[in-house]
């Protein structure tokens, strides 16, 4: 018997030592560029209020309204600081090009994002700014507020994007 106990608790002391010397795993990168990596992302909604101070804004539904060779256009994050915006089966002019590059930039401790053509002019080739946030796995927005020196009111626009797979490619 006493045999046997000996033998368990050897047989517990080893397996308590191979546990405990499990090597720890790499930390997942949740940064906003990762998230963003690698993945097709296509405008699903965009919206403008131009007062975002009032309890209740009021939305104007700017998605719908766009042309059908815009709504399925995509953007694509080849890596941590480059992609391109791709225009999908519906293009607005044939001679358009099938893709065009961006350089971006996630600052901010994460929260904003600026995407732009020109790496050498980045304030006048701006195709995107402001603050980003992801809702969900699938989902990230991009909001704009901004001043209008005319109405003396803080707008607002939102583009929402959804992660999706390109077919026919």
């Amino acid at each position: 018997m006493k045999k046997i106990l000996f033998a368990v608790g050897i047989g517990i002391l080893f397996s308590s030592v191979f546990v405990s010397c499990e090597k720890p795993k790499d930390p997942i990168d949740v940064t906003k560029n990762a998230f963003l990596l690698e993945r097709a992302w296509k405008l699903k909604d965009k919206k403008f209020t131009a007062n975002v101070d009032v309890e209740v804004p009021v939305w104007v539904d700017e998605y719908t309204p766009l042309e059908p060779c815009k709504k399925d256009d995509y953007l694509y994050f080849h890596t941590t600081s480059s992609g391109a915006v791709f225009d999908y089966f519906v293009k607005c002019s044939t001679t358009s090009p099938d893709s065009i590059a961006f350089w971006y930039a996630v600052t901010d401790n994460d929260n904003t994002i600026n995407i732009y053509t020109n790496p050498d002019d980045m304030a006048g080739s701006n195709i995107m700014w402001g603050t980003i946030e992801t809702p969900n796995i699938n989902e990230f927005k991009v909001i704009q507020k901004s001043f209008n020196t005319t109405t003396e009111l803080n707008e607002q626009r939102e583009y929402t994007y959804e992660a999706f797979t390109p077919t026919g490619i």
